[in-house]
């Protein structure tokens, strides 16, 4: 099979009708998964999430004074180049880059037993793969234009550039992902300290650009609108417009003010960027499929692997003695995990640096009790957006071996104990080094410090634990793609905004209650340590919930279709 060459027309229509029968057969799946009992709170929180989303851009965003065309439509273009940017440095640290097996098309394993082996062009499993993207592109048009659709004269064409722009970015996306899979271990390093510079001097363009539009002593909020305007200028610099020149076409005819024959012209060109980019796209693929194959690796990794188990170390084995016999396996599970720790040990460091320096951003403007909560607000939110997808050492890696976890001998409990505590102990880790560098510099008071420490690390059990809840409720491949992933992700955002907000309720109200009706002689020591217990109260309860859904798993219907 040659590895760049093209098939007849006939074979993409077969192709297109193949995963046109996919995603039938998938979505009468999800509408029976959806009438079920068990998932009908999920599924009444996924509709109103959308009724909200399209009430509030087609009230709230629409009384807001509209975006100039010329002006918009540098921030489309823009924004595309920025989002490749950020792909590429989220790429170029998660890259294998250990010697094994370049993985140069994903296709799942019901995918590869029909395709792999069939008389086709290599082309035309990369072009099935990209048709997957096909429907996440059109569901997050619709969402764009929702809240673009006041500024622009025409929605029809606003709809046809933002897919055109976004289908584009799919196939930039993987161009960027197969360029870093055919570079050599000493290339992928000089890449990624060039790619770590200039998202480096980015990020120092902006803190400049915000220090020189912001008054001393403004608020925070100031800070933050500044940033945000900050980048919106990087969107429009020459530099990022020069990169985004593929998709002036789409963004240009996404801000039509009138039809004309330039017009005309911009559909042509949006049109022909996406097969263009496929085309260098099958050349990367291409060399990546055609670079020897390094042997021996897996045999290696497991052998390195089976010796760090069989070496377990004194002080783990008194701990196993000291525990309960039900959670002897803990430390086992949680070894586990550490040793794929240990393996992508760079990428973690680098994925809790950034929020680290982000919730110590605040700490840069002035010191004092605004700054520590907005510190604290860092923290928080870095614990319940960012830190989830850095560490994925949980159930969510065991997808494709859920078999085999519900086939050993280990209690359910002592199973969610163990896939949950190295992400945690992270977790909490990555809080206590930001917080004691806050209070240092800051010095908020003995009572704000024990209350931050204490009740933060139980929201990181929190978090995990509703993470890998819902994770078991609704299981699905690391790179699934669809409307119901784009559901999913609104949805678990949703929960966790209204989650957070209803603990800090909480935590005021308990606050109000305690002044109130405790003496002012105990009242500080009494709220400190009935919001302690009361944090970790609530941390219990999704623990139990994700040893409920593991317990009622049914790999053979739960786990998710290839």
């Amino acid at each position: 099979m040659n590895a760049i060459g093209w098939d007849s027309p006939s074979t993409y229509r077969n192709l297109a009708d193949l995963h046109a029968r996919q995603v039938r057969s998938r979505v009468l799946r999800s509408i029976e998964r959806i009438r079920s009992p068990q998932r009908a709170l999920a599924t009444t929180l996924a509709v109103l999430c959308l009724v909200g989303y399209v009430v509030v851009g087609l009230t709230v965003l629409s009384q807001r004074t509209p975006i100039e065309p010329a002006q918009l439509q540098r921030w489309l273009s823009g924004s595309m180049v920025i989002y490749a940017l950020y792909h590429l440095v989220r790429s170029v640290w998660t890259v294998n880059a250990h010697g094994d097996e370049h993985t140069s098309v994903e296709l799942s394993d019901a995918a590869r037993l029909w395709l792999a082996g069939a008389p086709i062009q290599r082309s035309s499993i990369l072009s099935y793969e990209l048709i997957g993207s096909v429907t996440q592109a059109i569901v997050k048009t619709l969402m764009l234009a929702v809240i673009l659709f006041h500024d622009v004269r025409h929605i029809e064409m606003l709809v046809l550039g933002m897919f055109g722009s976004i289908a584009l970015l799919e196939i930039v996306r993987r161009i960027i992902d197969h360029s870093l899979a055919i570079l050599s271990h000493s290339a992928l390093k000089m890449c990624r300290v060039l790619v770590s510079l200039v998202a480096l001097t980015i990020a120092v363009t902006v803190v400049v650009r915000v220090s020189e539009s912001t008054p001393n002593g403004s608020p925070t909020g100031a800070y933050l609108l500044a940033a945000l305007q900050s980048l919106g200028s990087l969107a429009s610099s020459s530099f990022v417009q020069v990169l985004a020149t593929p998709w002036h076409a789409a963004a240009s005819l996404a801000v039509t003010v009138d039809y004309s024959a330039t017009t005309c012209i911009q559909i042509t060109a949006t049109a022909a960027w996406p097969p263009l980019a496929m085309m260098v796209l099958a050349v990367l693929d291409g060399k990546a499929a055609s670079q020897p194959r390094v042997a021996g690796t897996a045999t290696k990794t497991s052998s390195v692997t089976t010796r760090r188990w069989q070496r377990q170390s004194e002080l783990g084995r008194w701990l196993e003695s000291q525990l309960p016999e039900s959670y002897r396996c803990v430390l086992p599970i949680a070894e586990r995990q550490f040793q794929t720790l240990r393996e992508h040990a760079v990428v973690v460091m680098v994925s809790l640096v950034i929020p680290s320096l982000l919730s110590l951003s605040p700490l840069l403007i002035n010191t004092g009790t605004e700054q520590w909560l907005f510190v604290i607000g860092g923290v928080t939110l870095s614990t319940l957006l960012l830190a989830p997808p850095a560490l994925r050492l949980d159930f969510r890696r065991d997808v494709r071996r859920f078999t085999l976890l519900a086939g050993l001998p280990i209690p359910p409990r002592a199973m969610v104990i163990g896939q949950l505590l190295i992400p945690v102990m992270m977790t909490i880790a990555f809080q206590m080094i930001v917080m004691v560098i806050a209070s240092l510099i800051v010095q908020p008071g003995w009572n704000q410090t024990l209350l931050w420490f204490g009740v933060l690390p139980p929201f990181a059990v929190t978090v995990f634990a509703a993470e890998n809840a819902i994770f078991l409720a609704f299981p699905h491949h690391e790179r699934a793609q669809g409307i119901a992933m784009v559901i999913r992700t609104k949805v678990v955002f949703l929960g966790k905004a209204i989650s957070l907000l209803g603990l800090l309720g909480l935590l005021v109200a308990w606050a109000v209650v305690c002044r109130r009706y405790v003496p002012s002689a105990v009242l500080t020591p009494t709220f400190l340590l009935t919001s302690m217990l009361g944090s970790t109260l609530v941390a219990a309860a999704p623990l139990r919930v994700t040893e409920r859904v593991w317990r009622r798993m049914d790999c053979a219907s739960d786990a998710p279709c290839e």
